[in-house]
């Protein structure tokens, strides 16, 4: 039988937020079609780095909550139909909504010449399973979910073959050799694995009560380096990764320090609150984006009116979000965790 569902936490849910804000303002400033007026160079390189703190946090999150599952078969399951039904939902709204405008709609439903890309079934049966595969899947945000399954598999075979240290200790060996070997030149073994096992050392960091004086300097690489790329060019090359790396690392385990002492995130807040709803507005918000910026293409010209609509375009992405959140991504949720419950 499985254990009630924990409370999560809030300094990681506010973390969340932050990170799905960030990223739908990037994409509002990426994919939006129409002309950007206002370019905050600065946050839209805060948007693609979002991403990654997803993943120091998901590595987190199963590091700490993992051993809840009796076996790797549930612990398996309880992950991939965590993150499937959305994906499917939200792929399908994609191809409905592509359909009805008459054409492809997101950027990564074309091919490298720009022409219209006409999706196979087999393609499209890899994106709606989160199959990893060479292609964007078709709805384009699920190639971060196709990261996520390939670190369940591996770390959840390792943790209930070998001791947690142990299982630990290999999977942060095996990302940091898919770091210095670029993946073997294969999409789905890249260096971001390098982000879920920062996730899972600042889960045994955070069982030694790390001192400030330490994760505070760490924590201000995740602001430093992509404020020192936008503004002065910077090129940090291999060492990009780590260094970010370890700046995620810092700025989880100094909220996550904050919050044991009860100095922060002692109520849910803001940003917590949107954290609830991230993984609902991460699979969402850019269908919202593309949509609307393709009803407002053409007319909207003056640059206060593009600018304003952008915003506002932003909002109802949040909007919409929380009412999938609510609809959709919670009771389907609920239902399996009821099911997986009464599964022997």
């Amino acid at each position: 039988m499985i254990m009630a569902q924990p409370q999560p936490y809030l300094s990681v849910q506010a973390l969340r937020g932050v990170a799905v804000f960030v990223v739908i303002w990037f994409h509002a400033s990426v994919i939006w079609p129409v002309p950007v007026y206002i370019n905050l160079p600065v946050l839209d390189d805060l948007g693609w780095l979002a991403v990654r703190l997803f993943f120091v946090l998901s590595g987190f999150i199963i590091a700490d909550r993992i051993a809840e599952a009796p076996s790797l078969r549930m612990f398996l399951l309880r992950r991939y139909l965590r993150v499937l039904p959305l994906n499917v939902l939200a792929t399908l709204a994609a191809l409905g909504v592509s359909l009805a405008v008459g054409g492809p709609i997101y950027t990564s439903m074309t091919t490298d010449s720009g022409a219209p890309y006409a999706p196979g079934p087999l393609y499209l049966l890899k994106s709606l399973l989160i199959v990893p595969q060479d292609e964007w899947p078709y709805l384009f945000l699920g190639w971060s979910l196709e990261f996520e399954i390939v670190f369940y598999l591996v770390f959840g075979v390792l943790f209930f073959t070998l001791a947690r240290r142990a299982a630990t200790l290999i999977f942060i060996a095996i990302s940091l050799l898919l770091w210095i070997t670029k993946g073997f030149g294969l999409d789905v073994t890249q260096g971001y694995y390098v982000y879920f096992a920062v996730g899972l050392i600042a889960r045994e960091w955070l069982r030694h009560d790390p001192p400030s004086m330490l994760t505070i300097p760490l924590a201000g690489l995740a602001v430093a380096i992509p404020l020192a790329r936008s503004l002065w060019g910077m090129d940090f090359g291999a060492a990009f990764i780590p260094l970010t790396a370890s700046g995620f690392m810092g700025v989880l385990v100094l909220a996550m320090t904050l919050e044991r002492r009860g100095q922060a995130f002692t109520r849910p807040g803001w940003w917590s609150r949107l954290g609830d709803i991230s993984f609902s507005a991460y699979l969402t918000h850019a269908l919202v984006v593309n949509f609307l910026g393709f009803l407002a293409r053409g007319w909207l010209t003056h640059p206060l009116l593009a600018e304003g609509a952008r915003l506002f375009t932003v909002w109802v992405s949040l909007i919409a979000s929380a009412w999938v959140f609510h609809r959709f991504e919670r009771p389907i949720r609920r239902y399996i965790a009821a099911r997986l419950k009464a599964t022997p």
